[in-house]
C-alpha cells in the first residue's frame, strides 16, 4: 500500500497491509509512521517530499491511498493522475464535504472584517477527477470533527493562532465561539477509482 500524505498512518496501518510506502513532506510526521508501523509489526518505507514530485522514486502499490490531503493541493488534477499512475488496482482518497474551516467564516467576518470564500468542496474534487476521465465512486457519512477534544482556554488558544488573533481579542474570540459553537460531526466524502494495470507493472493514468 501507498500511502501519500502518511502523516502517523492512520488512513493505512489500521488496515494492516504487507507493506506500507509512506510518503510526506514532514520529517517528524514520518518518524512517527515508521514507530507505529513497528509497532504494528508491519514493515514500513518512508519516502520524504512532496507529492507529486517525488513520485518518480516512489514504487507502485496494489493500492493507493490519499488522508484529508487534498484541500493543501495546488493542482489536484496532476496531484490526483500521479496517484493512479502508482496504483496498480485502486485509488482511495478521503476528504471532507466541505472545505474543512469553511464554518469559521462567521469569526473572520466579525473580528476582521472578511467574507471567507466557502469553497472548495469534494462536489469539486469529483469535477477535476471527471475532467481526467476518472469517474470515482462516492460514498458519504459523518464522523466527529477534530476539534472535540479541546475545551475552554485551548480552543480559544487554538482558534485565536488560527485567525491571528492577539491575546487581548480572546475575549472577542470566546463571545463568538459561544454564538457559532464549532461543529460536533463533518460530513466526510470517500472517493474511490480503480485503475486497470499494465503488462510493465505501472498502471494507467
Amino acid at each position: 500500500m501507498l500511502d501519500v500524505g502518511v502523516g502517523a498512518g492512520a488512513a493505512s496501518l489500521p488496515l494492516r497491509p504487507g507493506l506500507v510506502v509512506g510518503v510526506d513532506a514532514n520529517q517528524e510526521l514520518l518518524d512517527a509512521f515508521v514507530e507505529r508501523a513497528a509497532r504494528y509489526a508491519i514493515p514500513a518505507h518512508p519516502i520524504l517530499g512532496r507529492w507529486p514530485e517525488v513520485g518518480a522514486s516512489t514504487p507502485v502499490a496494489d493500492v493507493v491511498v490519499c488522508h484529508h490531503v487534498v484541500y493543501n493541493v495546488a493542482d489536484l488534477a496532476s496531484f490526483a493522475t500521479a496517484l493512479s499512475e502508482h496504483a496498480r488496482n485502486r485509488v482511495v482518497v478521503e476528504l471532507t464535504a466541505e472545505y474543512p474551516l469553511a464554518w469559521m467564516a462567521p469569526y473572520w467576518a466579525a473580528l476582521h472584517g472578511w467574507t471567507q470564500p466557502d469553497g472548495p468542496g469534494a462536489d469539486d474534487a469529483i469535477e477535476v477527477l471527471a475532467s481526467l476521465g476518472v469517474s470515482a465512486h462516492q460514498e458519504r457519512w459523518r464522523g466527529e470533527a477534530q476539534m472535540m477534544g479541546e475545551s475552554g482556554p485551548e480552543r480559544v488558544a487554538r482558534l485565536g493562532r488560527r485567525l491571528c488573533l492577539p491575546v487581548a481579542r480572546h475575549g472577542e474570540l470566546r463571545h463568538l465561539v459561544d454564538q457559532y459553537p464549532p461543529p460536533r460531526e463533518r460530513e466526510l466524502v470517500t472517493l474511490w477509482w480503480d485503475v486497470p494495470g499494465r503488462a510493465d507493472g505501472r498502471a494507467r493514468a
